[in-house]
């Protein structure tokens, strides 16, 4: 079993992989040995071995959310035992109804014992007072996602015209670019009364009205790229977006272009024009001096919605997003002051630096061990007692098994048709494209390193 003094575990690369890279980088400096890892990395992901002795040891573990149990079971996988955990929580820009006692945000179970990163000190009062954590297991650091827009950090991006080399869009006057955030109303068909659980009754109408806004808004974008053919317009897909029904409604415009490559902010520092709904992306716009423009041509119920997004000056016709591709001047409306209560200061120096330092502090402290309680949680090993895992435990079945799923998601009747086989291709489609490579992980490594080695 490999041993590390950190373990960081990301789900979605373009929204995590650059921040844990950074912190990767401080920490190593510093002398202490890190490892990043996938969580829909086969290197870890259970397959024959379900109850089988960790293939890595964590004196720290870094999660990337928590909200139940389970959700630090799909970080281990039964793969990695860790001695301490840190809840990273990379989506802490939420909604009213989800600041209140009992909602799915509020930890609860082991997640009252792990430890918690907080980017301000309003999510900090929420985590403490409301979700009852002690306040010795909260860190309050900023955001270390808001170190890539601080001058410090500018040069570790690919400047505009080697975006405009690498995509060939040199032909083009204009970069637009349209950040998708629908996934969650995606999501609404698939589980609706899995989200009514989790976000209430009001989340559901919340979530017909995202759809009907995200079709919307898909027509409006299809009809700017035909009344600007010398623009290039990018459309950026949410990491969890499926992607088929865009792409038929986007196929056939030859200066739409659908990209996955880059966090946000790359594009943020290079597009001459940016929309999105009620998303983070606007806030880091904001943050670089650069507007996004907010696309609503539904009102958002407002229970549901960030109060960050409460003052904005919303993009609600097709009229007012052509004008503003046509070089009419406006104000997103977003407020300085709503930014900093819900991201956290913006600071000169880099919030990296107080990521790390807590991740040591968390690591050399002894009371945040948690590895006396896994008896009561019994989350890192299950029990084989069902005749369903003990087959399941059985390599030979096991193996048979996972070719019988492999051969039957390529049976189109099969494939259509039953879940199981979905679920696989789901699966293998989110380790394909959320993996890292080796290659990818080198060049975003040594851009961090040379930026520090200019500063």
């Amino acid at each position: 079993m490999k041993t590390y003094d950190f373990i960081l575990m990301y789900e979605h690369k373009v929204r995590e992989l650059e921040n844990l890279c950074l912190l990767k980088y401080i920490l190593e400096s510093r002398g202490y040995s890190v490892l990043i890892k996938c969580i829909h990395d086969l290197d870890i992901y259970r397959t024959s071995n379900c109850t089988c002795k960790p293939k890595y040891y964590a004196k720290v573990l870094g999660i990337f959310a928590f909200h139940t149990n389970d959700t630090i079971q799909y970080n281990v996988q039964n793969c990695i035992y860790p001695e301490k955990i840190v809840n990273l929580q990379w989506e802490q820009m939420i909604s009213p109804n989800q600041e209140k006692s009992g909602s799915y945000s509020n930890p609860t179970g082991i997640g009252l014992d792990i430890c918690h990163i907080s980017w301000c000190q309003n999510n900090y009062s929420r985590l403490v007072d409301v979700a009852h954590v002690p306040s010795k297991n909260v860190f309050l650091c900023g955001n270390i996602g808001l170190d890539f827009l601080n001058p410090k950090l500018k040069k570790y991006f690919y400047s505009r015209e080697q975006i405009l080399e690498k995509y060939n869009f040199k032909k083009y006057d204009k970069l637009c670019m349209l950040f998708s955030n629908f996934m969650c109303a995606e999501q609404f068909f698939s589980n609706p009364e899995e989200l009514r659980k989790r976000f209430g009754d009001s989340y559901i109408e919340a979530q017909k009205n995202a759809l009907k806004s995200s079709e919307v808004i898909i027509d409006w974008f299809v009809n700017a790229a035909r009344e600007f053919p010398n623009y290039a317009f990018i459309y950026r897909p949410h990491p969890g977006d499926n992607l088929t029904e865009v792409e038929n409604r986007l196929s056939g415009e030859p200066n739409i272009f659908i990209n996955r490559d880059f966090s946000s902010k790359q594009w943020i520092f290079v597009c001459d024009y940016m929309f999105s709904t009620h998303s983070t992306v606007v806030v880091e716009a904001h943050i670089a001096q650069k507007k996004c423009f907010v696309l609503e041509p539904y009102p958002v119920i407002s229970e549901h919605d960030n109060e960050i997004f409460s003052t904005i000056n919303p993009i609600d016709t097709q009229k007012k997003m052509f004008e503003i591709l046509s070089g009419k001047e406006m104000d997103t409306g977003i407020q300085r002051a709503l930014v900093e209560k819900h991201f956290g200061p913006i600071n000169k120096d880099l919030n990296g630096k107080n990521l790390a330092n807590a991740f040591i502090s968390i690591l050399n402290n002894p009371e945040y061990n948690i590895t006396s309680k896994l008896k009561e949680y019994n989350i890192f090993k299950q029990n084989i007692s069902t005749l369903r895992q003990k087959l399941w435990n059985n390599p030979i079945f096991n193996t048979l098994f996972l070719s019988i799923i492999i051969i039957g998601s390529y049976i189109p009747y099969l494939g259509k048709n039953f879940s199981l086989f979905k679920q696989y291709n789901v699966q293998k489609k989110f380790m394909k494209v959320e993996c890292y490579t080796k290659s990818e992980f080198s060049i975003i490594e040594k851009k961090i390193r040379n930026v520090f080695k200019q500063n």
